[in-house]
């Protein structure tokens, strides 16, 4: 499924793993008595006093990790997965994954038709699809759509929206409303909190969907 909202969908996550040296037996210098016996501080071996300069890794050492990043399900899932989508996504089970929907539209130049599972996320009242597939062209200067979810079917006005920063916005918002991440194709990194500058900065696109009345 394009953009499917998981997982936030959307890379290779995982934690930062920190390695730190323990220097607080390192650093302390003894003293007392040496050889000439004025009481100065004992010489300390070459090696040891370059343990005890490392330092351990910046605090900020997980901060160079992106907060976000894309995961999106595996092409082999997919076309176990798509199939199914388009079935149930038709029916009332569909109401089950409210954000799983299907859209229907010919293609620009073409007239092709194009049948794309896809995550359909409300934001503002607005249904809006983010995608970063070729497809989402057909939609420059706007076009009509089929949108299949939840069991029911519905027309409407699509347009493309590239701008970052406002898609950046749309995917915060939709990131707050969703059960998870992995809804929007998105991995999150353990301990951080996605901007909507971070979320710019992955490259997608987003479709507004205006329904007929």
């Amino acid at each position: 499924m394009d953009s499917l909202c998981s997982r936030w969908g959307s890379s290779q996550g995982g934690s930062v793993r920190e390695r730190t040296l323990d220097t607080c037996s390192l650093t302390r210098i003894p003293t007392g008595s040496n050889a000439d016996g004025h009481g100065k501080p004992a010489r300390v071996p070459g090696k040891f006093r370059a343990m005890a300069d490392q330092s351990s890794p910046p605090d900020d050492e997980a901060h160079r990790t992106p907060a976000v990043r894309h995961q999106p399900p595996p092409e082999s899932f997919l076309r176990i997965f798509n199939p199914l989508a388009r079935l149930i996504v038709r029916t009332p089970v569909g109401r089950l994954v409210p954000w799983m929907g299907v859209l229907r539209f010919a293609g620009r130049k073409t007239a092709r038709r194009f049948v794309v599972p896809v995550g359909v996320h409300d934001v503002d009242g607005v249904a809006t699809v983010f995608t970063d597939r070729p497809w989402k062209l057909n939609f420059r200067d706007g076009a009509r759509v089929v949108v299949v979810r939840a069991g029911r079917q519905r027309q409407g006005d699509a347009v493309l929206i590239d701008d970052p920063a406002k898609v950046g916005v749309a995917l915060l918002n939709a990131l707050q409303h969703t059960s998870r991440p992995s809804n929007l194709a998105l991995k999150i990194t353990k301990g951080r909190q996605p901007t909507a500058d971070d979320l710019a900065a992955l490259g997608n696109s987003m479709i507004q969907i205006r329904f007929d009345a």
